[in-house]
């Protein structure tokens, strides 16, 4: 996200610079326009060697709008790079969020697997102390012999039942503890969920906003190349139109200057 939002500052600056440069070339544009001069000399050839100067600004033109049109599709493969890797970015997060979710789920269906144990341990703990109230009331026996078999079954019992009920009581501890766990560990899940929400929704607002810069910067470079072209034509044939006038000290010292000006534009 560091680095979308570096991007998006950076489409910006270009933007900026864009506009800075279409104001200069309408400025030149305008002054160019007024520095016309009506020279009455004679329309005279033109020399092979004024020619071969023009074909060579022609080809001058040329390179530079191909160098302009290379950069403008290097910082737009650059940007577009960026909006794929946010993207990938995003659906990253919106993976982690489902396994997330399906481990809650996984948890919570573990936590109802040890309350149910817990619920069946219980119960029969209840059954046996219910089978020991039923034997106390046996009194088809005589009083020895129910004393005699009362105290042996009772002693067997109580062992038996004591090392069970120790048994059942450590287990509901530890069934207990575990209960705990998967409660703590399904709060942590959660507030993980809502972190990856979070991070989903910043990923995509981001997106969004350099789908917009992208466009922005895009729209803005072909204007400049725009009235970057427009404005070399107009020099160009301004120069020609003073080179058919004459080759007077006022024609040349003008021709000089839209040349410079040219030149300036191409750099």
């Amino acid at each position: 996200a560091g680095e979308g939002k570096k991007v998006a500052e950076e489409g910006k600056k270009e933007a900026e610079k864009g506009k800075k440069v279409a104001a200069r070339v309408n400025r030149k544009r305008k002054h160019s326009s007024g520095g016309e001069t009506n020279s009455k000399n004679d329309r005279g050839e033109r020399s092979e060697q004024k020619e071969e100067e023009k074909r060579s600004e022609e080809d001058e033109e040329e390179r530079s709008e191909e160098d302009e049109k290379r950069r403008l599709k290097k910082a737009i493969k650059k940007a577009m790079n960026e909006v794929r890797r946010l993207r990938h970015l995003v659906i990253v997060e919106a993976t982690d969020r489902e396994a997330s979710e399906k481990e809650v789920r996984m948890k919570d269906k573990e936590l109802n697997r040890e309350k149910e144990r817990r619920m069946k341990a219980e119960e029969d703990v209840k059954r046996m102390k219910a089978r020991l109230a039923e034997m106390k009331k046996n009194k088809m026996k005589t009083k020895d012999q129910i004393i005699e078999d009362k105290e042996l079954e009772m002693n067997c019992i109580r062992k038996e039942k004591d090392d069970e009920i120790g048994n059942l009581t450590k287990t509901i501890r530890s069934m207990g503890k575990t209960i705990r766990s998967l409660e703590e560990e399904k709060t942590r899940s959660k507030e993980r969920i809502v972190t990856l929400d979070g991070k989903w929704k910043a990923g995509k607002k981001l997106n969004e906003e350099m789908k917009i810069m992208i466009g922005m910067k895009d729209n803005n470079l072909q204007s400049e190349n725009i009235q970057l072209r427009e404005s070399n034509e107009a020099l160009i044939k301004k120069i020609a139109e003073l080179e058919e006038r004459g080759d007077s000290e006022e024609t040349k010292g003008e021709v000089l200057r839209l040349r410079n000006e040219v030149e300036a534009l191409n750099n």
